[in-house]
């Protein structure tokens, strides 16, 4: 028997439950991992993923942790198409606030693919280990609660549309990864428990997402491209590098604002945005593919870090436990973090310790508070700034949005703020940026002004094919920098 028991138990095959899957197998005999879906005959979309063809990206320290759990993962994602920029601060680029963000090196590479693409690497090497096992095309009814042990003690599972049958299954632990949709209310109510608290961000965000062919040809001197919403407006658009010398080009908006489905509309749409690049690149591009439309209505953080109640043999991860607005990419990136603070966890737990499953996650939501505290401010500072959002803002809030909107519009041009910000953004670990940073970063444009440093530049896309842009864009745009 391994250390910690003869069955884990994993429900749900995302991002999640994959890596959790993963780390529990050299822990436990065996790994059972219950997927309602059916087993795919090859990559694609799943259905239990609504916003499976939207945009995702994998940050920085999310890529970290997955290639220490599955060393090689990168170089193969490379060798099935993801392409990889070496340094996000020189070739990203961003408008904000009426201009284009200065480029500078702030040692943060990056690789773009289809969420298929991921996930199908990540399957593939869960199923090879030889203690994991999958249960596709069935779905757990009940997870097994034994009041007087006071712990989970396994699941009721059947295949889908059919009633449970059989004996539930043991295990010494289960993990929900479920996705945002768990009901872990309801389990909880269910055994007589109160459920963890929430924190909801009310956002009602809409998302057009399309995957488009490359012109012939073409090659520029940026990998991705941001056109920021501004406050209180709200449409947006970004695009990235994808496998097959393609594009996946993601709009957002909010409330009336939301993009539309169809791809003439949605052009029309991205001539709102506030620079053309995007819809150029529409206009010279071939699109392939359906264009796919999600509404993203809240984000919910359940808060087992706090919960009154909970019971041992339980561990719930991912989306089920914080769901982020998508605009931000950290969802998958939060899972990858999550199942490395689990591997470590299960590195230092013992079956003979009779507290063993109180300690995991009493010691899982704690580490993992930090890290969903710094994404959830993030999302929180960022989405509170339009209207639509629906959230209780606190008398504080209007200092902590003039000190958010001063530190968006210095990062423009402060090159120190900017690499600070960018990594932030990327989960890295950074200091803080308090009202101090922000003055300093303010004292050094001032110092600097008359001061020359490397220009930010932008090549249209029609520059990119060697002819002129449908619009003549910001091409060359200069910004005069102190340092």
């Amino acid at each position: 028997m391994s250390a910690l028991g003869h069955r884990a138990i994993v429900m749900g095959s995302g991002i999640a439950g994959l890596l959790a899957a993963r780390v529990l197998s050299p822990h436990f005999a065996e790994v059972v991992v219950f997927e309602r879906d059916d087993e795919a005959a090859t990559p694609g979309p799943r259905g239990g993923v609504m916003q499976g063809r939207q945009l995702h990206t994998l940050l920085a320290s999310g890529l970290e942790v997955m290639e220490r759990l599955m060393p090689g993962l990168e170089r193969e994602l490379l060798s099935r198409g993801a392409i990889r920029s070496p340094d996000v601060g020189l070739t990203a680029r961003a408008f904000k606030f009426g201009s284009w963000t200065i480029a500078g090196a702030i040692d943060v590479a990056m690789i773009t693919m289809t969420r298929p693409l991921l996930e199908s690497c990540v399957r593939e090497r869960v199923s090879a280990i030889p203690n994991v096992v999958f249960r596709y095309g069935e779905a757990v009814e009940e997870v097994v609660y034994d009041r007087v042990e006071g712990r989970v003690t396994g699941v009721d599972s059947s295949p889908v549309g059919v009633a449970p049958g059989v004996e539930p299954l043991p295990a010494a632990l289960v993990v929900d990864a479920r996705g945002r949709g768990a009901p872990v209310a309801q389990m909880f109510k269910a055994w007589g428990a109160e459920p963890p608290d929430e924190e909801t961000l009310g956002l009602n965000v809409g998302y057009s997402t399309v995957i488009v062919k490359k012109p012939a040809g073409f090659s520029a001197d940026w990998f991705s491209v941001l056109l920021a919403s501004t406050p209180p407006d709200s449409p947006a658009g970004m695009m990235h590098p994808i496998e097959d010398d393609q594009w996946i080009m993601a709009f957002c908006g909010r409330g009336a604002a939301k993009p539309p489905a169809g791809w003439e509309p949605l052009l029309d749409y991205a001539g709102r945005l506030p620079q053309p690049t995007i819809r150029d690149c529409m206009r010279l591009s071939t699109p392939v593919g359906e264009l796919k439309v999600y509404n993203f209505l809240a984000a919910v953080r359940r808060r087992f870090d706090r919960a009154r109640f909970h019971p041992n043999g339980l561990l719930v991860v991912g989306d089920a436990v914080c769901s982020f607005n998508p605009l931000y990419g950290q969802g998958m990136s939060i899972a990858v973090l999550e199942a490395g603070i689990l591997e470590g966890l299960l590195a230092g737990a013992n079956e003979e310790a009779s507290e063993w499953r109180e300690a995991l996650w009493r010691g899982f939501y704690a580490q993992i508070a930090p890290i969903l505290d710094k994404a959830w401010g993030q999302s929180f500072a960022l989405d509170g700034l339009y209207p639509e959002t629906k959230v209780r803002r606190g008398p504080g809030f209007a200092l902590r949005k003039a000190a958010f909107l001063w530190a968006q519009k210095l990062s423009i041009t402060e090159p120190v703020l900017r690499r600070r910000m960018m990594r932030t953004a990327q989960l890295l670990p950074e200091a803080p940026i308090g009202l101090g940073d922000l003055a300093a970063s303010q004292w050094r444009l001032w110092r600097g002004r008359g001061s020359r440093v490397s220009p930010a530049t932008f090549q249209a896309p029609g520059e990119a094919l060697g002819g002129a842009s449908s619009a003549p864009g910001p091409a060359r745009q200069e910004h005069a920098v102190g340092l």
